[in-house]
Parts: C-alpha cells; sequence; structure tokens
C-alpha cells in the first residue's frame, strides 16, 4: 500500500477517533490493525501510555522509541505508530510510515479542520505559558475553551494536544514555541488558528540564531500565517513586534502598559508584598475594569493584560475579566508561590530562565518592605549563544546592586556571575555558589528567617527544582 504526502496545508477534515480512521487517513504503508477501537489519545512515552492510546514511537539522538512498543501495548496501547518493526515482537498491531513525527502532525492537521473550535495560537519569548492559562481561564467565562497542556507546544506536542478537539469544543489555546527557524510556520500548517497572540521578543534561543533579528523572524512565522481574515493581537509595548505588526494587513489589536496608544492598556496599582498585583484595564471610549491578579510579580501584569486583550477583542465583558482572574493559579515551577509558618514566601520558578526574565525577578524584590530577608536563588541560564559567560558576569555586577541578604548561585555559568558579585557586593552579605543542585541542597544547613522572601530561578536543565524540593522540606 503506499501513502498519501502528508502535506499539512493541504489535510482534508477527518475526525481522528478510531483506529480505523487512523488507517484511512495515514493510507500507511503496512499495517495489521483489525480491530475498530476508538483511540484515547496518543503519546511519546511508553511509561506513561494509558489505555486506549497510539505509542508514537520516535528515533531521538539518544534513544529509539521503537524498542518500547512492546512496552507500550503491555501497558493497554491499542497499535503503535513506527516506522519499521524490526524487533517488535506486536508487529502486527504497528502501523508503519515513512516518517512516525510527521505522520502525527498531519493526524492533527486532518483532524483540526473536522471540528468546529477555533485555534488562537501563541508565541513570544516570555510569558507564553501564563497566558495561556490566563486566557483559556478568561475565555471560559464565555466558551468552552481546551488549552495545550503543560509544555506541549512543540512539532510533537502541539499535534498530540489538537488530536484532544472534540465536537464541543469552541476555542483551542494553543501556545507555540519554538528553538529554530521554521517550526512555528509548520506548527500553524496543522493548527490553522484564526487568531493570533504574540507577546514579546527577548534574546533567548540565541544558540540556534546569528541575533535576536533571527528570532523576530521565526516568531512572525505565527502572523505570517494568519492571514487577512485573522485576527492579530500584539505587544505595543515592545517595538520589535508593535514594528513587525504593522505591516499586517487584517484586523490588528494591540495592548501595552506603557503604549498610550495601544487598544487596550493597564496601570499597575501600588503594593507591597508578593500574594496578588492590583491593576486598572482601561479599553474604548472611557472605559476601565479594576482587576487583581493573584500571582507574584508584577511582570505577569503584562500576561494577564494580553489575555485580557484577546478576551476584549472577543467580546468578554469586564465583570467576566473580573471572575476569570479571581482563581488564576500558576503552572508548576512557574512563579509558583509557596508560604511557610513564620512568614516565609517560596517562589519556584525553576521552569526557565533568560536575562530578560531574571531581570523581571529583580524588580520584583524593589518595592518589598527592609524588614524582609532577601534570598535569592538563581541557577544558569542557557542557550545563550557565544556570550554566555559575559552575559552571566555582568549579571553579578547587577546583583550587588539590589539590596540582597543571600545570594545562592548554582550552576557551571553561573560560577562567572558568583567571579562579578563578588568584587562589588556589599559587606554582610550571605554570598554562595555551587556546581551542582545535590551540593546546593546538602548544604541547605541553620534556620530560615522569619520574613523572608526567597525566589528560585533558573532554565530547565539545571533541575533547580531538587533545590526548592529540599528547601520546601525544611520549611513543612
Amino acid at each position: 500500500m503506499s501513502q498519501v504526502p502528508y502535506s499539512f496545508k493541504d489535510a482534508p477534515a477527518m475526525a481522528v477517533e478510531r483506529l480505523t480512521d487512523v488507517i484511512r487517513v495515514l493510507q500507511p504503508k503496512a499495517h495489521g490493525c483489525t480491530e475498530d477501537v476508538a483511540v484515547t489519545g496518543f503519546s511519546i512515552d511508553s511509561r506513561n501510555v494509558q489505555p486506549g492510546e497510539i505509542y508514537v514511537a520516535i528515533q531521538g539522538q539518544r534513544v529509539d522509541g521503537h524498542q518500547f512498543c512492546d512496552e507500550a501495548m503491555k501497558r493497554g496501547a491499542v497499535a503503535c505508530l513506527v516506522t519499521h518493526t524490526e524487533g517488535i515482537e506486536q508487529s502486527k498491531q504497528c502501523i508503519v510510515v515513512e516518517d512516525s513525527i510527521r505522520a502525527l502532525g498531519y493526524l492533527a492537521a486532518c483532524h483540526r479542520r473536522a471540528m468546529k473550535a477555533n485555534v488562537i495560537g501563541i508565541t513570544g519569548s516570555v510569558g507564553k505559558t501564563t497566558t495561556k492559562e490566563i486566557l483559556t481561564a478568561v475565555l471560559n467565562t464565555n466558551w468552552r475553551t481546551r488549552k495545550s497542556q503543560g509544555n506541549y507546544n512543540s512539532t510533537i506536542g502541539l499535534p498530540i494536544e489538537l488530536l484532544k478537539l472534540r465536537p464541543d469544543d469552541a476555542w483551542m489555546v494553543a501556545e507555540m514555541g519554538m528553538s529554530t527557524a521554521g517550526e512555528i510556520a509548520q506548527l500553524v500548517d496543522i493548527a490553522k488558528p484564526q487568531v493570533a497572540l504574540w507577546t514579546a521578543v527577548q534574546p533567548v534561543h540565541l544558540a540556534n540564531f546569528e541575533n535576536i533579528d533571527g528570532i523576530v523572524n521565526a516568531k512572525a512565522e505565527l502572523m505570517e500565517g494568519l492571514g487577512e481574515d485573522g485576527l492579530l493581537i500584539f505587544n505595543a509595548d515592545d517595538p520589535r513586534v508593535a514594528k513587525r505588526c504593522a505591516a499586517f494587513a487584517g484586523r490588528k489589536f494591540s495592548y501595552g502598559i506603557l503604549d498610550a496608544r495601544a487598544d487596550v492598556r493597564a496601570r499597575i496599582e501600588p503594593f507591597s508584598d508578593w500574594d496578588s498585583t492590583p491593576f486598572m484595564v482601561e479599553f474604548g471610549k472611557g472605559k476601565h475594569q479594576m482587576l487583581n491578579l493573584p500571582m507574584v510579580g508584577r511582570f505577569n501584569v503584562g500576561n494577564a493584560l494580553a489575555a485580557c486583550a484577546v478576551g476584549l477583542a472577543l467580546g468578554v465583558s469586564g465583570s467576566d475579566l473580573v471572575a476569570a482572574l479571581r482563581y488564576i493559579k500558576p503552572s508548576d515551577q512557574r512563579c509558583k508561590l509557596l508560604a511557610y509558618t513564620g512568614d516565609v514566601l517560596v517562589v519556584d520558578d525553576s521552569y526557565n530562565a533568560n536575562p530578560y526574565a531574571v531581570e523581571q525577578v529583580l524588580r520584583s524584590f524593589a518595592p518589598l518592605s527592609p524588614r524582609y530577608f532577601r534570598w535569592l536563588v538563581l541557577g544558569d541560564m542557557l542557550e545563550l549563544g557565544d556570550e554566555e559567560e559575559q552575559i552571566h558576569l555582568e549579571l553579578g555586577y547587577r546583583l550587588a546592586g539590589y539590596g540582597f541578604d543571600r545570594i545562592t548561585l548554582v550552576g557551571d555559568l553561573v560560577e562567572r556571575t558568583y567571579e562579578g558579585l563578588k568584587t562589588r557586593a556589599a559587606d554582610g552579605v550571605e554570598l554562595e555558589y555551587f556546581s551542582s543542585v545535590n551540593e546546593a541542597a546538602a548544604a541547605l544547613n541553620g534556620p530560615i528567617p522569619e520574613g523572608a522572601r526567597i525566589w528560585c530561578k533558573a532554565s530547565r536543565g539545571i533541575r533547580l527544582e531538587r533545590f526548592v524540593q529540599a528547601l520546601t522540606a525544611k520549611l513543612a
């Protein structure tokens, strides 16, 4: 049997709900599936396969997923999507294609076109996940809304999420990440969004780009794939984003805290601690709504404002915004606030880090009362390219001016931060450097001062959440 060409742009509307649907859509090179059963989802991790799912075997750089097909089927997988059956005992339940990742994307493209849901694509260097969570809450006040889960925002993860769409879903909020040029364009071809939200451009993923202009071009793929009949919402405070979006010929809607010309604006109210952030949203002709974001960090107002801008552009009322933000909670390891006896607050922000995000964390310490014990725990910022050591060194110089009581640095790159910090740190500041998270966790001796405000931040690869676990276990 010959395969159909898996063109995402030309994918027909075909719902993928049963095993026979998968066969009909893919027209694979070979398969031995004879039983028609419901497909409950797709998984790329054999350890987490649930009964009724299809296991997608991927040839990785270090591990070949094909060697776990039999394990996946023992766990209840109804079939495996593979590129070969060599070494697989239950090969009859294998669906053989040339490229399992592209086949997964094609299945998602066909299924998405068969569903009535509108898709909102979110891209940006920072704030995508938090904005996604808030926007989903905003839209759920009026419509049944689905969101991409966790960090499933890649050419593998997003198709898995799109395949969860059901006929009664009205909206899907889809985070679109990238590490190289062309990835977002591919996600747009698969997801076919009607609305695009562009949050910001910052110097992240520089290891894969010559300069920030390359990042702008890669992020702009979402806007360019939208089409003139789509709706573009963008951050007017980001000059690179605003300049690029000015060329969009379709309907546009801007938001900003600094730009008074933005369609939706925010004014942040004074506050003294980390428990929440009150702000005023202004929109239309003289309209305004007071809101309260129950999240730490003024910078998260920008994420909330982006979500509010989308909602207002789609007809959500100001009172609905109030209801949506009332119970917002951050995702794990993303500005998650933890409270302990003795008025100790810990922010678990260990999922990601870059120079811009760290700068926002530093600013979050600025308005705190002097009575609080200020403790920053910082790990390496990864994927910054050739300038990574210099960036970390200069950060050390900056940290000296923020009045911290204690600074803990963890990782290889922040050793440079430690070197810079030592030359300028004020007397009495507790400075400590550890090459690994395990060393840092093992050194957690002595009491934590009452009134401590502790922020833990690093790139995901550092695994700083292990330090957070040790710290919170000590505080519990």
